[in-house]
């Protein structure tokens, strides 16, 4: 039987921002186990927990299109990133962003404490959207309705933020509070003058209940939590090439639409001159094949530029979610042997197959997410050599404009034309130059971000794969 809800208080329950909390449930939302950061802030024994649902610690404030948001992307076998704002038995509330990740039977739901910038307009979206749903309620509006109107409030909102999805929207803010949650670590840990890692566990408990295995798993997480480390320092850089290339590809279509348009100028001005203008023709016909050879180049670089974009997209987030999830193995395995808050271990301890479970659960998720970074880099080093390439014949179609647009010059002198061709080439001339400066810039990106994704040391998938089966 589930508990009687508790009446909403305005006292947050506090957590620190080192402290990570997960649940798993199976496909219906019930709860089969969780840390004990979930059961102390919750206020709950874990037994008062086990096989209820979820919605044990729905708070009223939460509009009902949130939920339903989630369990769209649930049902399509998604995971999902959401604020949610939590009630504890007391009636106290706590916010967090969960990462909520379809697993074999079940969901895993990872959660960390917001604090970034986004966090801010998510309440108050939150609230706007509850009024909506409050009032369509209390005018006996049906349930579909209500929660329609509500997704459709979310969806705009989010537009008037710059977001033309909820994926855009939900990536973007799980990257801001991991990034936002490692300043705010840091800061924690030097006022309370600890280290920001964790403690390979070393208790009488451990040794007790299989302390060599225990530490063996939480080595291999520490080890591939630095490899992440690494990798998640270098997540703005990647994330600055995805924002600087998207004008360039503009740019380039620009280009080729601005050069074929010269050309047909350039042919239409030398049918008027007719035989006096006989080798401004030749000049024109000429620019006209090169614009029409060219537009394949244009066409085949500008593909490769946006299959970069959504590529560095899967990179950022597949990294984002590997370190948040082999950072809540590591701590969970502290947890669970004392080293982390070592006075929770005996209050409201779960039984050993339910621990061996999670731990599992949370291994194989995170193999799934590890090898897709893997894939992911090899991806896009590969679409880095394309576009590298394709780069190159642009030089070259850009080098054969300088040519014709010079020849240009000189027969524009030779003859008695119009001050058409001499602006039609001084066209030529400023379009070319700039798509030097901008290729040369584009060239140097590509340069930098090879060399960056050469330097990362991918997770170990082999030794993913042995953690996996040590679990």
């Amino acid at each position: 039987m589930k508990p009687p809800s508790p009446t909403p208080t305005n006292q947050e329950r506090a957590f620190r921002f080192s402290e990570l909390f997960f649940s798993t449930t199976n496909k219906k939302g019930i709860i089969r186990h969780g840390n004990a950061v979930f059961t102390r802030i919750a206020g709950y024994k874990f037994e008062e927990m086990k096989g209820q649902p979820h919605n044990l610690i729905r708070h009223p404030d939460m509009p009902r299109s949130a939920f339903k948001l989630v369990w769209d992307y649930l049902n399509q076998d998604k995971m999902i990133a959401a604020y949610v704002k939590n009630m504890a038995k007391d009636g106290g509330y706590y916010w967090v962003i969960a990462l909520i990740i379809p697993s074999e039977d079940g969901y895993l739901s990872i959660r960390l404490k917001p604090s970034s910038a986004l966090f801010q307009h998510v309440q108050t979206l939150y609230a706007q959207t509850l009024k909506i749903e409050s009032r369509l309620e209390s005018e006996g509006r049906p349930s579909k309705e209500v929660m329609a109107a509500g997704m459709e409030h979310l969806v705009e909102a989010l537009g008037e933020l710059g977001y033309d999805s909820y994926d855009a929207f939900m990536w973007e803010a799980l990257a801001a509070e991991m990034k936002s949650r490692e300043a705010m670590r840091s800061q924690e840990s030097a006022e309370q003058g600890v280290s920001n890692s964790s403690t390979p566990p070393n208790t009488e408990r451990e040794r007790a209940e299989g302390g060599e295995r225990l530490t063996r798993l939480h080595q291999q997480c520490k080890t591939l939590d630095q490899q992440l480390g690494t990798l998640f320092s270098k997540l703005e850089i990647f994330s600055h090439f995805g924002d600087e290339i998207a004008p360039k590809a503009e740019f380039i279509l620009r280009l080729g639409e601005q050069i074929r348009m010269i050309s047909i100028n350039a042919e239409i001005q030398s049918s008027k001159l007719g035989d006096s203008g006989a080798a401004l023709s030749m000049v024109a016909a000429r620019l006209g094949d090169h614009s029409h050879n060219g537009a394949e180049t244009i066409s085949n670089l500008n593909q490769q530029i946006i299959v970069l974009g959504p590529t560095i997209a899967d990179l950022i987030f597949n990294t984002i979610v590997s370190k948040l999830m082999i950072e809540t193995v590591a701590y969970f395995l502290n947890e669970i042997t004392g080293e982390q808050n070592p006075d929770e271990v005996d209050k409201d301890a779960a039984d050993q197959a339910d621990c061996n479970a999670s731990i599992t659960t949370l291994i194989s998720s995170f193999l799934d997410s590890a090898q897709s970074i893997t894939d992911t880099i090899h991806q896009l080093q590969g679409n880095l050599f394309e576009v590298n390439k394709e780069a190159g014949k642009m030089s070259k179609f850009i080098s054969t404009l300088n040519a014709i647009n010079l020849i240009g010059k000189v027969e524009t002198a030779r003859s008695d034309s119009t001050q058409a061709f001499s602006t039609i080439f001084e066209r030529v001339h400023k379009e070319s130059q700039e798509a030097e400066t901008v290729l040369a810039e584009f060239l140097e990106l590509i340069k930098t971000n090879t060399s960056e994704l050469a330097s990362i040391d991918t997770p170990d998938i082999h030794q993913i794969a042995s953690l996996k089966a040590a679990a």
